[in-house]
Formats: structure tokens, sequence, C-alpha cells
């Protein structure tokens, strides 16, 4: 037997289950959990300016580094500030702890102090509350929600364990923290179809004469990237992604599309002409569908998705394959060399793609080869492909960011997710503590974040929590002194605008006295010089202001399709 406190209790289950970083922000009802990491020499606890920001920074380290992380707040405000955080990772499936202090148990309906139904609060945004009621359950319930969390579709899972749990202590046998999980990663199992839907699904693939592929976020949660390119190039099929879905296959192979839906390069054209469409992890929703006006009648739709609700969303489809991604598109190759399939030469669809992109390039070049002031950020982004690593990992931002980043940026590399973007539900804010949860989970990498000067608001003094932990992400602020994306939209649709501009804030210098290197960038041709200065940069964060347009008519990335031709 081992005597405990609560707090330790969950910190060596979270060490037995393999968690190896929690981002939050202490309160008196849980600081015997606090006091137990600061004795643990596996857990380290990373201290947040808000608890919406630790929600990110959680989220982004289970997409990077493929691992469970935690984030966790106190009572009350603490708890209800991870709302928007953890609704991201919700609807985007990926799997996160929280963990929230409340109330003793006898104060509860008292008035105690911060007491708040937080388990209803966020209970729309999690896959499961789990209130600890007894501190002796502790290793049992800990163990559950992990499960939860990383079994079947992945997602967010609540933990809520009262002020005097926290504080209690017990004697437990040292069994009960046993675990049966092989490791901290995710998918814990991969659920795979029947052999029936898998024979389906091959012949209408093999009888497809233009097949289109479109992967969703789903893909990389699987890790399914081998085996997507695989059957690719085993039936020559154009792959297409999502932005959530961007990088499922390297963007510099022969098949890739880049990404379809609101704002793309060329796939959509694709994805139109397409007879069979294989959709794998991808919701059919709004963005990536243009309204749900890109699958053409008449298109026969196979869908992958680890969840069953997804199956149906959108468009119905012709086969419905429920299973995990990676799993099942392997047992489709399997199907597919047992009937003898033979692999088809995609020699001349390469050609048709590479010659649509080198149109698509010189449709652009206006935009890419703009060196004028403002700085053009397709222009930008080309600067900066030619410069970061093939393994950078780039966040791109709620808002324009994510738009722009994912039109003009290429993620060639096929070695995990290189590229993030919360189009759960694509709050801004989520660019700079994504960064830092990307580079807490692969600190080898580069990290480089896009963010507008309205997200960066969201979090800027989180740029404090990289200086502290002298963490060296690169953040490019694009700054046009708006709500970018809304001033456009009003422009657009009214000729006008009203509540989005702000004043001219000089972000680069703000970030310099928080003790990052900060510099503000007007002219395009300083920008080479400062993205290579900032590789070299180890020992503090850069950011990296750009001045971009603030003429609401030249700030989309494309066509938006909500706005109506006058």
């Amino acid at each position: 037997m081992i005597h405990l406190t609560g707090g330790e209790a969950v910190v060596r289950m979270l060490e037995q289950l393999g968690v190896t970083h929690s981002f939050g922000m202490a309160g008196f009802q849980h600081l015997p959990y606090y006091e137990a990491i600061r004795n643990s020499k596996k857990v380290k606890h990373v201290l947040i300016r808000n608890e919406q920001a630790g929600a990110f920074m959680a989220d982004a380290f289970a997409r990077a580094g493929g691992k469970v992380a935690v984030c966790d707040a106190t009572a009350g405000p603490g708890a209800t500030n991870l709302v928007t955080g953890l609704a991201e990772s919700f609807y985007a499936g990926v799997p996160v702890l929280a963990i929230t202090s409340s109330v003793i148990r006898s104060f509860v309906g008292r008035g105690a102090n911060q007491e708040c139904d937080q388990i209803n609060v966020l209970r729309p945004v999690v896959k499961e509350s789990v209130y600890v009621n007894f501190i002796e359950r502790i290793p049992e319930l800990m163990k559950k929600a992990f499960r939860i969390a990383v079994e079947g579709r992945p997602g967010p899972v609540h933990i809520d364990i009262p002020e005097d749990i926290f504080h209690g202590e017990a004697d437990f046998d040292e069994k009960a923290f046993e675990v049966d999980i092989p490791s901290n990663t995710f998918p814990l199992s991969r659920i795979t179809p029947e052999q029936r839907d898998i024979d389906a699904a091959c012949a209408l693939l093999k009888q497809a004469e233009s097949p289109v592929i479109l992967a969703g976020g789903g893909i990389h949660n699987s890790g399914a990237w081998e085996e997507l390119r695989l059957l690719a190039e085993k039936l020559a099929i154009p792959v297409a992604t999502t932005i959530s879905g961007k990088g499922s296959i390297p963007e510099k192979h022969p098949l890739s599309l880049n990404v379809c839906g609101r704002y793309f390069r060329f796939a959509n054209e694709f994805v139109k002409k397409a007879d069979v469409l294989l959709v794998v992890g991808c919701r059919l929703g709004e963005m990536s569908t243009v309204r749900w006006s890109l699958v053409t009648e008449g298109t026969k739709i196979v869908r992958i998705d680890i969840d069953q609700k997804a199956l149906g969303m959108g468009y119905n489809a012709d086969v419905a394959l429920l299973g995990d991604a990676k799993a099942t598109l392997s047992l489709i190759r399997q199907a597919l060399k047992r009937a003898e399939a033979a692999d088809k030469d995609y020699k001349e669809k390469a050609a048709l793609i590479a010659e649509t992109k080198a149109k698509w390039a010189l449709s652009v070049s206006d935009k890419t080869d703009d060196t004028s002031s403002p700085i053009n950020i397709a222009h930008m982004l080309k600067i900066l492909q030619g410069i970061l690593p093939e393994d950078a990992i780039m966040v791109g931002d709620g808002g324009f960011s994510a738009h722009w980043s994912s039109v003009y940026w290429d993620v060639n590399s096929a070695d995990g997710r290189h590229y993030l973007a919360n189009r759960g539900q694509a709050a801004i804010g989520y660019g700079l503590p994504a960064a830092l949860g990307c580079k807490f989970a692969c600190p080898e990498k580069t990290v480089v974040a896009l963010s507008g000067d309205g997200g960066l608001g969201y979090s800027f003094m989180e740029l404090e929590t990289a200086v502290r932990e002298k963490k060296n992400v690169i953040l490019i602020v694009v700054n046009n002194r708006a709500l970018g994306y809304i001033k456009a939209l009003q422009h657009a649709v009214y000729g006008e605008y009203i509540s989005t501009d702000f004043e001219d804030v000089r972000y680069g210098e703000m970030a310099s006295l928080l003790g990052c290197y900060g510099v503000r960038v007007s002219d395009p041709s300083k920008l080479e010089a400062e993205f290579k200065a900032a590789l070299e940069r180890k020992d503090r964060p850069t950011v990296i202001e750009v001045m971009v347009t603030t003429d609401p008519a030249k700030m989309f990335p494309g066509t938006d399709n909500r706005v109506r031709k006058k």
C-alpha cells in the first residue's frame, strides 16, 4: 500500500499513462496536483496565461506529437475558459485530458467560492465528463477517462475533481495504478469494416474512370499517410485534401491536388468531375464542399470514417466503411491484391495535374511574385517556403491565416503532420499557443505560426510563456490593422464595414518588451534576411510583424463563395 494525497494519485496515474505535459494555471482547490508535479520526474507543468491557450497547447501537442497531453484549470472561471479550446478538440477529433478542480463536496449548493455547474458547461464539447466522487477511485476513473479519449474517434475528456479529494489522503494498492494500455498514443484500437463493405468499395474504385480521393484530418489522426499514398499510386487516383487534411500526401507528389473547398488551387475542378469520390476521415462539411455544392449529382461516394455519425453527414455514401483510416486503407489494398487488380500507371494523371498546377501558378504569379509594398502574403509565403526545412511545422491561425497558408504553402514532408489549422471551430487565437504545443511535442523541429493581428490579440501574452520556456518558435503576424476577414466580407457584401479596424499597434516592439526578438517589416526585400536570422535564433522566440494591405478589396486569397457576384 502507498499513502498519497489526491493530487499525488492523479499525477502518479498520469505518469503510468505516459502523459508528459500539463498546460494550465493553478488555483487553491488543486494545489496538491501542482505539488505532485513539482516532485515528478516524468510530468512537466507549463504555466500559461489563459486557460483557453492551455487547451489549445494540449490540442496541438496531440496533433503534432501523437500523444495525449493535459490542460488543467481551477474551478469556475478557470474551467469555463476551457470551452473554446475543448470545442476545437472535440470537433476535430483530438484527444485531450482536461482536469478541473471543483468545490468541496459538502459545500455544493451553499454559495461556495467559484462554484459553477462546470460539468454541464463542458459536457457539450467533450466525449465525457468524469466526476471523481471518492479519492480511492482516482486510478480507476483516470484510466477510464484516458481510454475514452483515445479509443474510437479520439476527443477530449473532462475530469472534474473536488477540492477535498485533491487535498485528501488515502492508502492505495500499487496494483491500482497498473495500466493495460501499451503507450500514450492514439487511436487505442483500429476498428475495421465488414469484408463485404471492403469488397463493395474495391468494386467501385476498380471500375472508376476519374476517381478522386478526398483526405480529411482523419488521415493525420490515424497516421495513415503511407497507406493513403500507396492506394493512390496503385489505382492512379489524384488526392485532394481538406485544410485539416493538408499534408496527408506530400504536396510535391505528382498525384497531389492540394486543398479543395472554399479556397483552393485547382482541386475543386477535379472533385467536380469525379465519377467516384473516396472520402477518408472527412465530414464533408461546409468549408470543404463549398456549402455542399462541390460534389456533383451522379458521383458515387465511398466513405471511410471511424465515427458512425460522420458517415451520413453532408452526403449519403454509396458504400460506407466504419473503420480506422489506416487499417481500412490497408485492407482495401489487400483486397485489390487478392483480386489481382493490376497497378495503374499514373503518368498520364500526373502529367495532367502538373499542367494544371503550372497554369494555376501562372494565374497567381501577380501575388506570389509581387515585390511591392504593402507586402503580399502569397509572396511572403513563397520566400518562407524556400528557407524553412522540409520537416518544419506550419500553424495557421483561424481566419485568413489558415486560408492563405493552406493555398500558398506546400507541405512536402511524408513523415507525420506538418501543417496544423484549427478547423474544428476555426477560432482565432489558436496560432501562437498551438505553435508552443507543437514545440513542446517536437522540440527538434522548426515551428512557425502565421497569425493575424486580430487573432494574436487573443493570446499575445503567451509570448511571455514562450520566453519563459525558452521556446524558439517563429511567429509571423500579418498586420492589416483590422479583423481582416470580417472587414473583407463586409466590404464585399455591403461596400462598407463597421467594428473591424484597430489602431496601428506595433507588435514587433511589444514582443521585444516581453523578451522576444521582435521586428516590423514593411519592405518585402527584407523578409528573406529576417526569416534566415529567425532560423538561427535558438534562445528565444521571434516575432516578425509583416505589414500587409489594409484595403479590404485586396484581402481575399481567392474567391469566397458566400459573396454574390454583382
